[in-house]
């Protein structure tokens, strides 16, 4: 069928996402090729500003009010077609924010080989979200078939692995850590809590159980996000480690490519800090997905 100009590109990023889903998703699979093929909802959909149009926003907005998820397309459009108003409002008042900490699998070797290098670490993240990335010396890791690092007390995060992988011998020496959000999660708020938990894929019970598991472990220790505006996105003046511990800086909460659901557009398009990024991409090969 042919679409007015707005309602194609609605329609078009829809259909792109049913492609970054597939495999993943058949939910939100079926969800999007629902959407780009339905000029009512796409219409629902273009009413919405434009930096709010996005799937992952629109799908968890939808399930946060009640839809069903996996379930199918026909609960999903009868929800936004019917709406009173709450679906838009979660849209309006929420964006999509995700704290995977099974990431740091793929991260803490390359962060353990600085640390032998130059010492203890101050980790700074920008999009720290709840901050639980922050926390990359609270988790225990397995590497299989090559290796397990034990003893912290926490969650063990998984990455299966090949090639020359640094196993590292210790806990990640960290000698400082902060976060900056435009807006921190709290994780004594259990309603913020919840909203991470329904921004994560539906069939991704793994990837809940995780971030779940991570909420209660010790790396709930107190800490402090700062919020930032577009007036105060420098991180210029955020709070300075002390001595002369070597940076660890990123752009966003997590590495990963600038394709499918985390492509601009989406707020997850990434990737920062060379280093240590580009040691753990030769190393490892990540247990979960980027995807949201």
């Amino acid at each position: 069928m042919s679409l007015p100009v707005d309602l194609e590109a609605v329609a078009r990023q829809y259909r792109g996402f049913a492609v970054a889903t597939r495999g993943q998703s058949a939910c939100f699979e079926e969800w999007s090729s629902g959407v780009a093929g339905d000029e009512e909802v796409l219409a629902w959909i273009a009413a919405l500003p434009r930096g709010k149009q996005q799937p992952n926003l629109v799908f968890a907005a939808a399930r946060w009010n009640g839809v069903a998820a996996p379930g199918p397309y026909a609960g999903l459009r009868a929800a936004l077609l019917s709406d009173g108003g709450a679906v838009r409002a979660t849209i309006l008042e929420r964006r999509t924010q995700t704290n995977e900490v099974g990431r740091l699998a793929t991260l803490v070797p390359a962060l353990a080989r600085v640390a032998a290098e130059a010492g203890p670490l101050a980790l700074l993240e920008v999009g720290t979200s709840a901050g639980l990335c922050l926390f990359p010396d609270r988790y225990d890791y397995a590497w299989p078939p090559l290796g397990t690092l034990a003893g912290s007390g926490g969650p063990v995060l998984t990455a299966p692995a090949e090639g020359p992988l640094p196993v590292p011998a210790g806990p990640l020496p960290v000698a400082w850590r902060g976060g900056i959000d435009v807006a921190p999660v709290d994780v004594r708020d259990e309603q913020a809590v919840a909203w991470l938990e329904t921004c994560v894929w539906p069939e991704q019970d793994e990837r809940r159980a995780r971030l779940r598991t991570a909420v209660r472990s010790p790396a709930r220790t107190r800490r402090r996000s700062r919020r930032v505006t577009s007036s105060t996105s420098s991180t210029s003046g955020s709070p300075k480690p002390a001595g002369t511990a070597p940076w660890w800086s990123s752009t966003a909460p997590w590495p990963c490519t600038s394709t499918g659901p985390d492509a601009p557009g989406s707020s997850g398009a990434c990737a920062a800090s060379s280093r240590p990024a580009a040691a753990a991409g030769s190393a490892t090969r990540a247990a979960t997905s980027c995807r949201r």
